[in-house]
């Protein structure tokens, strides 16, 4: 199923601060009509009024349906929502007094939830932003809505060459993942130092009992076969080390090019309750 997303864009040109960038702009209003559901088998939609918070934490300003049956009455509500064309979207943004208009879906395939956001011109139906995520966990899905208006808010700012206003909170939660697990390579160094140390000892009692002088002489093959073991020994001792080291030095590189796990914080409030949404990049 093909959902065309229309958005009309303000032609005016941004207004210089004082150090010469855009001037900040606190919010760029949209016309946000409900998220098209399509096999989440719920009548109720906790994703729109999700979505629309989290735009607005950064700098969008989404006008729901709520809104706009507020501004426009139920009747003229439902006759421009559901035109598709392009004269249709933007005679819903100037209704709404809207600079844009934006459209999505949220669609199930079997545990699996998919976003999909995507933002078009209205003059010529350009791409402007777009943005999906997807998740197999239902509480994860909603709370990666973040990430996705801080796309959306990126690309529009880029695009449109705005400066919208960022308030949601950055948090640093420590350790990055990344760091947390520097300590698996350890394990390969102990391994490699206690079989390399093994084969260590058995490699100088092989060299032990050729060099050893002994009341009863070592005949020739069994002097070759301790030289040979011995150097097999040795060899396994010497890769065995090589691991170690490797292990050790794979371990300083997580723990010390690991980072920290900085996520943006924003508080979200849905028909089943409240919580705070959490956004960022996996190391």
């Amino acid at each position: 199923m093909i959902h065309l997303v229309l958005l009309a864009v303000v032609t005016a040109a941004p207004v210089p601060g004082g150090d010469g960038k855009p001037a900040a702009a606190k919010s760029f209003q949209v016309a946000f009509p409900a998220l098209t559901l399509i096999n989440v088998g719920s009548k109720e939609d906790p994703f729109t009024p999700v979505l629309a918070q989290q735009l607005g934490y950064h700098g969008i300003k989404a006008l729901t349906p709520g809104d706009m049956q507020s501004i426009l009455g139920l009747e003229r509500q439902r006759q421009l929502v559901g035109c598709t064309d392009a004269k249709c979207g933007v005679e819903l943004a100037s209704a709404l007094g809207a600079e844009a208009v934006l459209n999505g879906s949220v669609t199930r395939a079997g545990k699996s939830y998919l976003l999909t956001v995507r933002v078009l011109a209205a003059h010529d139906a350009s791409t402007l932003a777009e943005a999906s995520t997807e998740s197999d966990d239902l509480e994860r899905f909603i709370g990666t809505f973040g990430a996705v208006a801080e796309q959306l808010s990126r690309q529009l700012s880029t695009k449109l060459g705005l400066n919208l206003e960022d308030t949601s909170v950055e948090v640093v939660q420590g350790a990055s993942r990344v760091k947390r697990l520097s300590w698996l390579p350890l394990i390969a160094t102990a391994g490699g130092v206690a079989l390399g140390t093994a084969f260590a000892i058995k490699s100088n009692a092989s060299y032990a009992a050729l060099t050893t002088p002994s009341a009863t002489p070592l005949d020739a093959k069994t002097a070759d076969e301790l030289a040979t073991s011995g150097r097999s020994q040795q060899t396994i001792s010497w890769v065995s080390f090589g691991v170690a080291v490797a292990g050790a030095a794979g371990a300083a590189c997580m723990f010390l090019l690991g980072g920290d796990e900085v996520v943006r914080a924003q508080a979200s409030i849905t028909p089943g309750g409240a919580g705070v949404v959490f956004s960022g990049e996996l190391p």
